[in-house]
């Protein structure tokens, strides 16, 4: 992973979130993001989302991450989801529940947009791959349900 490439991400996702930023300034910020999304394939855009999803990132930084995964799953790349190995897959989901085990908030302080997004991103993992490619996926459910008080209602985890 490209630390420089780190912080012109962080830097440009800054910039389209911050008030005072000139509108060409928001423009060339958002247009570096979406050439990095689109011109990457999943095996380097992976490492960068569980980056940011990992030590408790600033929510902006956070969200980030979290699209990156999305737009494999229900996003503008989606149509690629059945030419990704299974091994990535398996990492995608892998990465997602990492984040519910060690890195969510508790119910009161995590977002609940970002509770909502994992939900989703999971059940969209469940609904393209199980039971013919990923079989153990509710077996990891229940094991991260176990790890502490972790509610699913309504497709939304709550720890």
């Amino acid at each position: 992973m490209n630390e420089e490439l780190v912080k012109n991400i962080v830097q440009a996702v800054h910039v389209v979130y911050n008030m005072s930023s000139t509108p060409q300034e928001r423009f060339q910020a958002q247009q570096f993001l979406e050439n990095f999304k689109t011109q990457n394939t999943i095996d380097t855009i992976l490492p960068y989302a569980s980056y940011f999803m990992k030590n408790q990132q600033e929510d902006t930084i956070l969200h980030f991450g979290i699209h990156l995964i999305d737009i494999f799953i229900n996003g503008t790349r989606s149509r690629e989801w059945n030419q990704i190995k299974v091994e990535h897959k398996m990492n995608i989901s892998e990465v997602l529940f990492l984040y519910v085990e060690s890195e969510m908030r508790t119910i009161l302080q995590e977002k609940q947009f970002i509770k909502e997004k994992i939900a989703s991103l999971l059940v969209g993992i469940i609904e393209r791959e199980w039971p013919q490619r990923i079989t153990n996926i509710f077996d990891r459910i229940f094991k991260t349900a176990q790890i502490g008080v972790l509610y699913i209602v309504g497709g939304v985890f709550f720890r």
